[in-house]
């Protein structure tokens, strides 16, 4: 059952942005599906979405537009590694379990170890508590930790490490 395509010059470019891979994954095939729409690229955050149109430059955005507009998928150098390692098992650099976190979940897993609690993560960040909670859940089972009260402590002494000493 073909569908008639409208012209290339008619085509709707469309940029995905959600910190859900999952989620932004199965957008991506929805807008390929649909006659007169393309993926001109995703993001998981709208910074990130303009600092990769930015940083790519018009010439490898073209080339990234040109990719999808033939039927191939484009991802940049960066996200490619991180595919590719989670397929080889998780070994390199997203070895470590903090790297397995998206963008979101590390957000929260800082704001646990700074002492916040699910009302208050999610009142800065305008999610609603339930996200938070499950994003806390996706957390612990990543990090393979078996209670709320390992997240917090596990999760403050991440915070520790991370900042910069006092002179």
């Amino acid at each position: 059952m073909a569908r008639h395509l409208p012209k290339q010059k008619e085509r709707k470019k469309i940029f995905i942005v959600d910190d859900h891979p999952v989620f932004r994954e199965g957008l991506v095939g929805l807008v390929k599906r649909e006659p007169g729409w393309t993926v001109c690229g995703e993001a998981d955050t709208a910074p990130q979405a303009l600092a990769g149109i930015k940083q790519e430059g018009p010439e490898k955005m073209l080339h990234a537009i040109r990719q999808v507009l033939d039927g191939q998928i484009y991802l940049s150098g960066k996200m490619s590694v991180r595919i590719l390692d989670a397929f080889a098992g998780g070994r390199g650099k997203a070895s470590s379990p903090i790297a397995r976190l998206t963008d979101r979940e590390l957000e929260i897993f800082q704001l646990v170890g700074q002492g916040n609690d699910s009302h208050v993560i999610a009142g800065q960040l305008h999610l609603s508590v339930k996200t938070v909670d499950t994003h806390r859940g996706n957390i612990r089972q990543k990090l393979n930790l078996k209670s709320g009260t390992e997240l917090i402590c596990y999760a403050a002494r991440w915070v520790a490490t991370q900042q910069p000493e006092a002179a």
